[in-house]
């Protein structure tokens, strides 16, 4: 039957009665509440302007296309790098940062996962 092949059969579909956006609500809750979220914060709030100013910088160097680069150009970069990560808590930054972003790719990796039936025949 073409009604059945469109509903999942598993219970957690029939359970619950809470929407999507809800869900959605409940994890940007546990994301913030996550141990990677605290740390980061915790790192953000150690930093000075300057510091901030000098990671800003960095970020907007580093975003260039590595296509666009030079080798002369990524080796300053590197070289920015070891010199900003000699600051702790530019370090620390940097590792908290990561933290949050592997976190943050996992729960996309779980979302990526989602299967829409619309494309099946």
């Amino acid at each position: 039957m073409a009604e059945d092949k469109a509903l999942p059969h598993d219970t957690a579909y029939y359970n619950g009665g809470i929407t999507a956006g809800k869900r959605a609500e409940a994890l940007v809750i546990a994301i913030k509440e996550s141990r990677e979220y605290h740390g980061y914060i915790e790192a953000y709030n150690k930093l000075s302007h300057d510091d901030i100013e000098k990671l800003r910088a960095f970020k907007q160097t580093e975003a260039q296309s590595p296509a666009l680069l030079s080798f002369d150009e990524e080796k300053r970069i590197g070289s920015l790098y070891t010199a900003l990560t000699l600051n702790a808590d530019i370090k620390s930054f940097l590792e908290k940062e990561r933290a949050v972003c592997d976190m943050l790719t996992r729960v996309y990796d779980i979302i990526g996962d989602v299967h829409l039936f619309m494309f099946d025949d």
